[in-house]
C-alpha cells in the first residue's frame, strides 16, 4: 500500500505478528503512537495489522487514509 509522503514517517505492518514490546515501548516513549489499523490501543497480540509513527499527527493521517480505503 502506497500512502505518499505519510509512508515516510509511519510504518504499516500487515504481515505476521512480530512487533516486540521493546519496540513498542521505544515508539511510545519517544512520543509516537502505535495502534492497530482501527486505532485501538497497543496490544501486541494483534495479527500483524499495526500502524506505528513517531509523530502523532502522521499516525492520525495514516488512520484516516486507512478508514477511507486508500
Amino acid at each position: 500500500m502506497l500512502l505518499g509522503p505519510v509512508a515516510l514517517s509511519a510504518v504499516l505492518n500487515q504481515g505476521p505478528p512480530g512487533l516486540s514490546s521493546a519496540v513498542a515501548a521505544v515508539i511510545e516513549a519517544g512520543g509516537g503512537d502505535i495502534t492497530d489499523w482501527d486505532g485501538n490501543a497497543n496490544d501486541l497480540s494483534w495479527p500483524g495489522r499495526v500502524v506505528a509513527a513517531g509523530d502523532p499527527d502522521r499516525h492520525r493521517d495514516v488512520l484516516v487514509l486507512l478508514s477511507e480505503g486508500a
